[in-house]
This record gives C-alpha cells, sequence and structure tokens, in this order.
C-alpha cells in the first residue's frame, strides 16, 4: 500500500477507551501542506467466543468486511517536526450468518465511531526507516449502535485518548510485502448481553488506494 500520512496506534480500530486506526505506522511522513485520501478494505473472520465468566465458544462464525476511509491533512513544520490532523472512518459489514455456538445473532452493521485524530513527527530518518511519533485520537459516540441487537459495528462510547504506550516507539516499517498489524473485529456486544469480543483470525486480503489532492507522493513497500 503505498501514501503517506500519519501514523497509525492501533490497539483496536475503535475499541472503547483505546486509541486506533486501520494499519499501524504503514506510513512513512508526509511532506508538509498535503491532503491525503485513502482507502482501505479489511476483511476478518472470527471462529471462538468467550462467555462473560471467560468460557470459550466453539462453533462460531463473525466475517466483517470494512472498507475504512482516511483524510489526511498535514500543516508546516513546527520547530523541524511535520505535523497534521486526520478523520478515519471505518464501514462495518457482516458476512453470512453471524452464529455463536450455533446459534445465530442479530448484527447491525454500519459506520463506526469516526476517529478524529492530530499527530505530530519529532523525529523522521527516512533513510533509516525511523520515526517517532505522538497521536491524539478522540471518537465522539455516534456510530452505528442498536441495544436491541447481540452484535454491533460501534461501541456507543466516547474515546479520548493519548496512546501513551505506542507514542514513544520508534519504528521500522516492515519490508515483507506488509505492515505485520492485523485490524481486530469492530464488533461490541450490546450492553445487556453477557458476550466478550470474539477473536479474530485476520485474512489479510487487505487492499489499499491512496489519492493525493495536492500532489503525488508515493511510497512503495518493497
Amino acid at each position: 500500500v503505498g501514501a503517506a500520512g500519519a501514523l497509525l496506534a492501533l490497539s483496536a480500530a475503535v475499541m472503547p477507551a483505546q486509541a486506533g486506526g486501520p494499519l499501524p505506522y504503514d506510513l512513512i511522513t508526509p511532506p508538509p501542506n498535503v491532503n491525503i485520501a485513502i482507502v482501505y478494505n479489511e476483511v476478518t473472520t472470527g471462529n471462538s467466543f468467550y462467555t462473560a465468566g471467560g468460557t470459550k465458544v466453539g462453533n462460531t462464525s463473525v466475517v466483517t468486511d470494512v472498507p475504512i476511509m482516511r483524510f489526511v491533512h498535514t500543516f508546516g513544520q513546527v520547530f523541524g517536526a511535520q505535523w497534521g490532523v486526520q478523520i478515519i472512518a471505518p464501514d462495518v459489514n457482516f458476512i453470512g450468518n453471524t452464529k455463536v455456538g450455533g446459534a445465530s445473532l442479530s448484527n447491525n452493521g454500519g459506520f463506526a465511531e469516526p476517529q478524529l485524530s492530530a499527530f505530530i513527527y519529532p523525529y523522521s530518518n527516512p533513510t533509516q526507516d525511523a520515526y517517532l511519533n505522538f497521536t491524539y485520537f478522540f471518537s465522539p459516540a455516534v456510530g452505528a449502535y442498536n441495544r436491541n441487537v447481540s452484535l454491533n459495528a460501534s461501541s456507543n462510547s466516547v474515546v479520548n485518548n493519548l496512546p501513551a504506550d505506542r507514542a514513544l516507539q520508534i519504528h521500522r516499517p516492515h519490508r515483507s510485502g506488509g505492515s505485520g498489524h492485523r485490524l481486530p473485529a469492530l464488533l461490541f456486544p450490546s450492553a445487556d448481553r453477557r458476550l466478550r469480543r470474539p477473536e479474530l483470525r485476520t485474512d489479510h486480503r487487505r487492499q489499499g488506494l491512496s489519492l493525493l489532492a495536492d500532489r503525488q507522493f508515493r511510497h512503495r513497500q518493497s
């Protein structure tokens, strides 16, 4: 996937009280004063589920197709550090029969909470593929949520987070043809359901398309 943009700290794409985004640290430091539009697509498959008591439930199938729209705008440097803002909007689509323990579950697809983010690169060394990045995320509780169904695209919660656990790491992008990171489930059991998020095995059929409005700026991972 080629493009420039904010490097994301993904714990779970829109999990409550966690920062996130589609693909963490997948892009090089963007140049100043550009607009970048990126479309990702992630297919995820879950084949196990856990009850509130920690019991694993088999005969489970949760499959989602998640297009993710991302827009990045960068500004001029501040004390030599590149910075910018971005918005990320995942659209969760359930595929096939969603079931846990053989029992079909209702689901509610649609847009998850949008992620509003600001980022800055205090350190960037493209020749060494080394970057230091601070990223702030805020997500309002405006995603698709219906408390009367079992699984929702949205968590119906507000996320206000600076991911300190990842903000201070210098990341070297993978050179093996992919970012090496996975997108966890964008699935949230309703508040009145005693179910946890499923364990997911990510099917890495991810596609990316980058469109640069101000200038062409592509980066290919070899």
